[in-house]
């Protein structure tokens, strides 16, 4: 069972107590700091702590909330009360993490675990109310944020206005409550990643101190509201129109700004004086009865001395505690460790809750990767050798209802298959005992991605229609806006950890206050060698007091400065932040398949040269290149996107695209891998080791052929291919081919060694694109863009649009017989026997192909295309006199005459030299001993940012916040959101006249070429 009192968050009426005293707050009505209803209402935490907005009691409270915050400074109240109760969680926490000193008296051990056990009750009941408090106050604000949002110019204002708290004569002054809020959240964060002390006696060992986030789990709950409430003040940025910190527009986002404002400037008060005096106060009230519903219970002098102490320590203790530093090691750390949810945790009760709903529907099962294969249903990590948190509460009987399964009287089992509701409902019912213990946010999820085919897309289904068969609970909704997919974690608090962190890099890169975060990841350093009393693993340096610095020239000026640029430095890198890039490389691993990891990958090797430099020089980058290739080869699914979705209108000059009907959650997502396969690629070494050193054993998400033993190069290219195809006849994305077709020109120099199956695959899909290019240029009544003798012919038009089919084409035709031709180099052509094979097995295409013409001239010039045409014409004569016929026979003989070969290839390209004047003039004052190969065009293709990347990364993070780590848990206003598009129809322009690219016809051949290779 989880804690707290989900039943009555379920139940709860209009007349009791409760929700009387929630109306009360939501009112006009103001009331005062320190009264005694305040106490009243957060001692429900057990029941705040389970409370959503399908609520209809909360949808009430707040609106009328929205509608009297200003006039009552109730939230601005209730904003103070969270943050005294944070920073007293936050406290209590940071002893405890310090541990006991070893000095203790003789005879102490037995109280020792006496106190600590009184700690950890009095911990459990303020991680509980303070969970709550957290849950209840993001669910009042965040209407109120999306209110303020609709003005920009004045949402600032109207923030601070709603966060000061207005004294009615029962506090000396007005008081601000916003900005201090945030700080605590902030505290409360760093401190829950702060490491614990070992230093401690041996009794301790068995303290849950030792590991009080994971043996907490009302703790753990109390970090997961923290940043779901975090996210959401920050939302000012998701519900206004987004104005990059690069535009003179200046932004006004009153807590975001003021994270990088306090960042930047650590001695600026964020408060006035007055609220220690304010939060010491607040402690009579309610702080001393924290735990009055656990028992623990003092007397009223006892009560006054901690009154006293803890009033004296708010006015010596600073205004806030957090620093970047210690925010961005608290997440990078759980992106290393993930936290797992503990048990009777919400989040982890929210985890097996998603998961028996995914393995009671029957028809997705996870692949022999153990990874789904829809990309609806994502595991945040897929690191198999941790016990999920439902590997340990499924009992048998959960197995067979999972499994549709049920024992009859005989003991035969049977199988029922029923309805999915009822399936998944018979499941959930199993775990959570009861009916009303849905969370309805994360079912109305799990039924819209079944319910609904992958060709529709994922809608939510109608909340009135599930609630009138479950519940006695009347509401509606409507089809979502965004593409909101199962997001199954076994540790929220390091996904979250990953938004905020993301949302904090990607924002205010050139704003006026500087972003210390992205300074701070700028200068990473790797900590591996690094003891653990901070010390570096070397031996000391031999004494060299007898060697003189003056026998080497150096005057003590400059002795001077050297030492002072020492010392400096030492300083310097004092202050930097570090981090085990190992164990940050293997927890890319498990979590690069899914959008946040890929996205965090990216942005710390654009931050941080020290973590790409260690990159570059790693044999293994298999660990991170299989997951991307993983995702790109699951977002080319053709069976679920077809070119008739694109609703060809022709007389409106515009078509639309469905992202619904794609087999991927967004365009971004296929951005950022292939970015990142970009930047990989750009480094000469990674072609060289993809293709000679590493070597995968299986590729089990593969399914068109099953591949064993196949170098890294091979698997690349086999992906790529089948995202080359997919982008250029279904989604026909030029950014995405772009850069498909660089990562694949990077590689084609060290192309050697190519797996049999991707080079038959190389060859076939060349011919397939030749194949459609030469019908779209006789359409077009012109010859293609690289034919100089006839550009007024070309079709002028099509050359400026570089999103028009013909042009589409060209691109990946010289693209692809560039690798082609890179294999067939004297330095690769030994090791690409099969590479030679399949040109041989489609030379009749070839040679027909490649003397296709277009009013007198060649389509595809000589300089592409001799070095294929020698090679297939020499080979096919040596087989016909040989007589080889059988592959192996071939395969043989390739091998006995590939120096022949090779002597080929260096004759055609001296005789391709010497026809042309600028290579002769390039190549005149070469030695003649040194051997050009014709390659001279090869060129690496490098990654730059734009000018301006928060345009589309700042859209992008929120997008991931709302559709995927906050999906199943938090209902965002969707209909307000304004800083990325909402499912909406994309419109793209079509400049020019149209060429019927995707007619009938097209469209048979290419489903009849696309069966034949397969």
């Amino acid at each position: 069972m989880i804690w707290g009192d989900p039943e009555k968050a379920a139940t709860m009426e209009q007349g009791s107590d409760l929700a009387t005293i929630l109306f009360q707050i939501s009112s006009p009505a103001h009331i005062p700091f320190l009264d005694q209803r305040w106490q009243e209402f957060l001692h429900g935490y057990g029941v705040w702590a389970h409370m959503d907005d399908s609520n209809p009691l909360i949808e009430q409270a707040c609106r009328s909330m929205t509608k009297h915050a200003d006039m009552s400074s109730n939230l601005a109240a209730l904003s103070l009360h969270t943050t005294r109760m944070l920073r007293d969680l936050a406290r209590d926490i940071r002893v405890s993490k310090k541990g006991q000193p070893h000095n203790k008296p003789y005879g102490s051990e037995e109280q020792e675990l006496v106190d600590n056990f009184s700690k950890r009750i009095s911990r459990v009941a303020k991680a509980r109310a303070t969970a709550g408090a957290l849950n209840i106050f993001r669910l009042l604000c965040h209407p109120l944020i999306v209110e303020a949002s609709k003005d920009p110019n004045s949402s600032g204002n109207r923030l601070k206005e709603v966060f000061l708290y207005h004294t009615r004569g029962d506090l000396p002054t007005n008081q601000p409550a916003g900005l201090s809020l945030i700080h605590s959240l902030l505290d409360f964060i760093a401190v829950l990643g702060m490491k614990t002390n070992t230093t401690t006696s041996s009794t301790t060992n068995t303290d849950p101190n030792a590991d009080i986030l994971l043996s907490s789990p009302e703790l753990y709950d109390a970090g997961i509201f923290s940043f779901q409430l975090l996210l959401v003040l920050c939302g000012t940025q998701l519900y206004q129109p987004f104005h990059s910190s690069f535009e003179n527009n200046p932004q006004n986002h009153y807590f975001l700004e003021e994270i990088f404002r306090q960042s930047d400037n650590d001695d600026e008060q964020i408060d006035n004086n007055y609220l220690p005096m304010f939060l010491s106060s607040s402690t009579r009230s309610i702080g001393s009865n924290s735990t009055r519903s656990l028992g623990n219970g003092s007397n009223s002098r006892s009560k006054r001395q901690h009154e006293q102490k803890r009033k004296h320590k708010f006015k010596s203790s600073k205004q806030r505690m957090w620093t970047p530093e210690l925010i961005l090691e608290t997440l990078l750390e759980w992106q290393l460790h993930r936290p797992p949810a503990p048990k009777r945790s919400i989040a982890h009760y929210y985890y097996i809750l998603a998961q028996a709903a995914v393995d009671t529907k029957g028809g997705e099962k996870p692949g022999q990767d153990g990874l789904y294969e829809s990309y609806m249903i994502v595991q945040a990590s897929s690191q198999s050798n941790s016990q999920s948190p439902r590997g340990t509460d499924t009992s048998p009987e959960q197995n067979s209802i999972r499994d549709g399964k049920h024992e009859s009287g005989d003991g035969r089992t049977t199988t029922k298959r029923n309805s999915l509701i009822v399936d998944t409902t018979k499941g959930i019912i199993t775990l959570s005992g009861s009916i009303i213990f849905l969370p309805f946010r994360l079912m109305n999820l799990v039924f819209g991605v079944f319910a609904t085919s992958n060709k529709q897309g994922s809608k939510d289904i109608d909340r009135a229609a599930m609630m009138k068969k479950f519940a006695n609970m009347q509401s509606s909704r409507t089809n979502s806006r965004t593409r909101d997919i199962l997001w199954l974690s076994d540790s929220l608090l390091a996904d979250l950890g990953c938004s905020l962190l993301l949302l904090l890099i990607s924002n205010n890169r050139k704003g006026k206050n500087r972003n210390e975060f992205r300074v701070l990841l700028k200068d990473l350093t790797d900590n591996r060698w690094d003891l653990e009393n901070g010390e570096l693993a070397l031996p000391d340096l031999p004494n060299l007091e007898s060697f003189q610095l003056e026998t080497v020239g150096i005057d003590d000026k400059k002795r001077q400065s050297n030492q002072q640029q020492m010392s400096s430095t030492s300083s310097i890198g004092k202050r930097s932040l570090t981090l085990n890039f190992e164990s940050l490389f293997i927890s890319f691993g498990r979590t690069l398949h899914t959008e946040p990891g890929a996205l965090l990958l990216y942005t710390i090797l654009q931050s941080s040269p020290s973590f790409a430099e260690s990159l570059a020089v790693r044999s293994d980058l298999d660990n991170l290149v299989m997951p991307l290739l993983r995702t790109l080869y699951f977002a080319s699914r053709s069976n679920t996107f077809m070119a008739k979705d694109y609703a060809n209108k022709r007389s409106s000059g515009m078509s639309t695209l469905d992202i619904r009907s794609c087999p991927f959650r967004t365009q971004s997502q296929l951005y950022v891998i292939m970015i990142l396969l970009l930047l990989f690629s750009q480094d000469l070494s990674f072609g060289r080791d993809v293709f000679r050193r590493v070597v995968v054993v299986t590729v089990p998400w593969y399914m068109e052929r099953r591949l064993k033993s196949i170098n890294l190069g091979s698997v690349i290219i086999l992906t790529m291919l089948r995202s080359l195809l997919f982008t250029l006849n279904r989604l026909r994305d030029v950014f995405l081919l772009n850069n498909c077709c660089a990562v694949l020109e990077n590689l084609s120099p060290s192309m050697t060694d190519l797996h049999e199956y991707a080079a038959m695959r190389l060859v076939s899909v060349t011919i397939m694109v030749m194949k459609k290019h030469a019908k779209l240029v006789s359409r077009a009544g012109s010859s293609p863009k690289n034919d100089t003798n006839n550009q007024e012919e070309a079709g002028v038009e099509d050359e400026d649009n570089f999103s028009s089919p013909l042009v589409m084409h060209s691109e990946v035709i010289h693209t692809l017989l560039g690798m082609i031709k890179h294999g067939l180099s004297v330095k690769n052509i030994e090791g690409n026997v099969h590479l030679i094979y399949a040109l041989i097995y489609h030379q009749v295409d070839l040679i027909n192909l490649f003397k296709t013409k277009q009013n007198g001239k060649n389509i595809y010039p000589t300089k592409q295309t001799e070095r294929i045409q020698s090679i297939v014409l020499k080979t096919s004569e040596m087989i016909h006199e040989e007589g080889a016929r059988s592959a192996q026979k071939v395969l043989i003989l390739l091998e006995h005459q590939m120096g022949e070969l090779k002597a080929m290839v260096v004759a055609a390209d001296h005789e391709l030299t010497n026809k042309s004047p600028s290579k002769r003039k390039h190549n005149k004052n070469r030695n003649n001993s040194h051997y050009d190969d014709g390659d001279d065009d090869i060129a690496t293709f490098s990654y730059e940012e734009e000018a301006d990347p928060e345009v589309f990364f700042v859209p992008y993070v929120w997008d991931l916040i709302v559709s995927v780590v906050t999906a199943s848990t938090m209902e965002w206003k969707k209909d307000d959101i304004q800083v990325f598009s909402l499912l909406d129809e994309v419109e793209v322009e079509e400049d020019g006249p149209q060429i019927p690219d995707f007619d009938d016809t097209l469209a048979a051949e290419y489903t009849s070429n696309a069966e034949d290779m397969v």
